[in-house]
């Protein structure tokens, strides 16, 4: 795979040449960013302001409401701007709700359909004039209400509230994530087609994740093949099409009028980072070297990843030791470890983001 495909993956995903100083207008050029590592994904919005932007610069975006964080698009957590969320939620319902109705999990979760009814009134109940409850604390409410809940049971139920618009993301609490009530977090807003819908977050996702294929858009968004397509259909006047060892790769215009020759970087990805997890195919972007089981743990973790000009060779992890955040790193091979000042750079970076 040639640099210059890793260049545009950059520009797309706003890694090099970033264009936006608030993190809500990262959030929205990235159309959704997966979220279920609550830190890590602050720092992707961070890596790719424009500027000297923080933590406490995103996470005022998140405090005030104009990022949310809730289950989209496929079964897991991702941040989107508030004034998208409802026409997300409302695009992935049915089939999140497949996913959360599984007869068997609702089993041994001890859930019911009665369980759902009883937990989205509690929601509403508890909720209401709040600026966010944990999920601890919901649990201890929803057990002294006589819902029994083992592992996984309120993770659940939040989700299928998530799911039809009920509640999202709220105010932390000391660093943990809670939950409020849609309504009191986000205004009204149009509804769509399910059509334009889907033709949103086609453009969406081929403007900040450019180069890509339906298969990647198709894993990214959780749509079927069908309505993947019809959405491509929809903007084709807005892509180009790039073939690369007899792969067909969409461009989006965009994107493609960005494109420059960047100074060489090295990036610390976060752990599950739309650079690489937002497409079905992920060797392109990843050295040889690292391939398969060394970027994620056996249950599918994707780690953070050290990119070299937008090639993945290695690891890296922070930990707190004497209150002092400490960065280490590893490399898929010796020879691939990058140029020890951008390197440094790249290490002062995400260091200096949580010190702001």
């Amino acid at each position: 795979m040639t640099t210059d495909f890793r260049v545009l993956r950059q520009i797309s995903q706003q890694l090099v040449f970033p264009s936006f100083v608030r993190p809500e207008e990262v959030v929205a050029w990235m159309g959704a960013m997966q979220a279920q590592d609550y830190n890590m994904v602050k720092w992707a919005v961070g890596i790719r302001l424009k500027g000297e932007g923080g933590f406490s610069v995103v996470q005022k975006a998140f405090d005030e409401g104009k990022i949310l964080r809730t289950h989209v698009m496929r079964p897991t957590w991702h941040i989107v701007p508030a004034e998208d969320i409802r026409w997300m939620c409302a695009l992935s319902a049915s089939s999140l709700q497949a996913t959360i109705r599984d007869k068997k999990r609702m089993a041994a979760l001890l859930l019911s359909e009665d369980t759902f009814r009883k937990g989205c009134r509690l929601f509403e109940q508890h909720l209401a004039g709040t600026t966010g409850m944990t999920k601890d604390e919901l649990e201890a409410i929803f057990v002294a209400e006589g819902i029994p809940c083992v592992t996984g049971t309120m993770y659940r139920l939040l989700m299928f509230a998530e799911t039809i618009g009920l509640i999202c993301s709220g105010i932390d609490q000391n660093g943990k994530p809670t939950y409020a009530l849609m309504d009191e977090r986000v205004p009204p807003t149009p509804e769509r087609s399910r059509e334009e819908s889907i033709a949103l977050l086609a453009e969406r996702y081929f403007r900040s994740h450019s180069p890509a294929t339906l298969a990647d858009f198709v894993w990214w968004s959780g749509l079927g093949i069908r309505e993947a397509r019809a959405g491509i259909e929809e903007i084709k006047d807005r892509l180009e099409l790039l073939t690369i060892q007899n792969t067909t790769y969409y461009l989006h215009t965009e994107a493609a009028a960005l494109i420059s020759t960047p100074e060489a970087a090295v990036h610390l990805l976060p752990a599950f980072d739309e650079y690489t997890i937002a497409y079905k195919e992920r060797a392109e972007v990843i050295h040889e070297a690292g391939r398969g089981r060394n970027q994620c743990s056996k249950n599918g973790f994707f780690y953070p990843l050290i990119a070299d000009q937008g090639n993945a060779v290695g690891l890296w992890k922070a930990e707190k030791k004497r209150k002092a955040l400490l960065v280490t790193t590893t490399f898929f091979a010796p020879h691939l470890e990058p140029n020890s000042l951008l390197l440094q750079a790249a290490t002062e970076r995400y260091l200096s983001f949580w010190s702001k």
